[in-house]
């Protein structure tokens, strides 16, 4: 799989075009070292830490980040793989980092990590914010590409972290083919976001969803937690009488590819 990256992530219509813009990229391509500006912490202090790894299958070389559950004994992580600082000062949504996971060993799937954000310092006491987290499952053997809206930051500097933790005893946890993106709209006609209809705003206890594309909504609040995540059809009214009252961001999906993110008010 050397080194299939995704830089754009195109939605057309008839009448749109919704672009993509590459704000950040990273393929792990050293072999031996970890990229220049990334931070490795090791908040377990077992000095088993992220390391860049290789597999040369003759015709074709992969290479990406591991931290490991296992090294010839046992190991309990908690680390953390953070990038450079990145500037989401001035963007439009949805900004969306996309990346692949893996695991090392079909057999011993159970790597659990979590994509955690801070939006002051690269420690782990900064990493307050968790966006995602999931236990690895075999499917995830030997790729998984996923993507996680981070529009919710749009304006702040931020941090963005892999960390592998609360798991032992598997093997290894594998990040390859990080990127971030932005869009930019070009069309005839309407403007993308005319094409879905999210009524009230504010709202209440109910939200009204009218668009033939979408097929899933996330919400999230205003620190990027997700708070809902539900499969909508063409015309939904989405019960949300359980969210605390404030602002939300409410990610719209077709298929498995967002298309756009909006902020909206709960009174």
């Amino acid at each position: 799989m050397k080194k299939t990256l995704l830089l754009t992530l195109s939605v057309f219509t008839v009448v749109v075009m919704q672009a993509q813009h590459t704000l950040f990229v990273e393929p792990f391509d050293s072999q031996t070292d970890l990229p220049l500006g990334w931070t490795n912490l090791d908040a377990d202090g077992d000095t088993f830490m992220w390391y860049e790894d290789y597999y040369d299958g003759g015709t074709v070389l992969e290479t990406y980040a591991v931290s490991a559950s296992y090294n010839e004994v046992p190991l309990t992580p908690d680390n953390y793989l953070a990038t450079p600082q990145i500037d989401l000062t001035g963007l439009e949504g949805p900004v969306i980092l996309q990346y692949n996971i893996g695991i090392g060993d079909e057999e011993w799937p159970a790597e659990k990590y979590q994509i955690t954000l801070s939006t002051t310092t690269c420690t782990a006491e900064g990493f307050t914010n968790t966006l995602f987290e999931e236990i690895l499952e075999a499917d995830a053997y030997y790729w998984k590409k996923t993507q996680v809206d981070l529009s919710a930051f749009i304006g702040q500097q931020v941090y963005v972290a892999w960390r592998h933790y609360d798991c032992t005893d598997n093997y290894k946890l594998l990040l390859d083919s990080v990127s971030i993106t932005f869009p930019s709209y070009v069309g005839l006609g309407e403007n993308a976001k005319d094409r879905v209809n999210i009524f009230p705003n504010p709202f209440k206890d109910v939200l009204n969803i009218n668009g033939a594309d979408v097929s899933r909504i996330m919400i999230s609040n205003i620190l990027g937690q997700q708070v809902m995540d539900a499969e909508i059809s063409e015309v939904t009214k989405l019960d949300v009488s359980q969210l605390n009252h404030g602002t939300y961001f409410v990610s719209i999906y077709k298929n498995d590819d967002l298309i756009e993110t909006r902020k909206l008010v709960k009174r």
